[in-house]
């Protein structure tokens, strides 16, 4: 948890046997609505290195959007539960 609240998804790696068989994208839809039911969490962040196209394509799959920050030599991306 960040000071405002974020919530981090960090250092996940799928085995590169298991990758492309949707394993990625549901343990990573399942962090981000455990971590976003938490009371006052207002976004979910995750980082990346730019030149992974395999994580930027799943995340923008499961709704995280590069904000411009950066974490360390990362891109940051969050996703943010809709209002309604």
């Amino acid at each position: 948890m960040d000071d405002d609240r974020s919530a981090w998804i960090g250092g996940l790696v799928v085995d590169g046997r298991r990758q492309r068989q949707g394993i990625g994208h549901a343990i990573v839809r399942q962090l981000r609505e455990r971590l976003i039911a938490e009371p006052g969490t207002p976004n979910v962040a995750l980082s990346y290195a730019a030149d992974n196209t395999a994580a930027r394509h799943l995340y923008r799959t499961l709704g995280f959007h590069e904000t411009g920050e950066t974490e360390g030599t990362e891109l940051v991306a969050r996703w943010r539960p809709a209002r309604g």
